[in-house]
């Protein structure tokens, strides 16, 4: 199961920082949902995005300003099975 979650997230990363929206929308399940805490003085707002779709566009538009290695730093074993 890890493999595969390991598996998602590169496919995740790798659509993001490519600018790949399709491959983006297809690495994610059609009903994500994605909760957003800016924290304070933050450049975007606070906020919850629901789909495929609408959370495709968010990630590509933080995805154009953060390091990718930054991201690498976090811990992906709280990914549901």
């Amino acid at each position: 199961m890890v493999c595969a979650r390991v598996q998602v997230v590169d496919a995740f990363f790798a659509a993001a920082h490519g600018g790949d929206f399709d491959a983006l929308v297809a690495a994610l399940d059609p009903d994500v949902v994605s909760r957003i805490d800016a924290g304070a003085g933050a450049l975007i707002p606070s906020g919850v995005l629901h789909g495929a779709a609408t959370v495709a566009r968010q990630t590509l538009a933080i995805a154009s300003i953060v390091d990718p290695e930054r991201l690498r730093q976090f811990d992906f074993s709280v990914l549901g099975s």
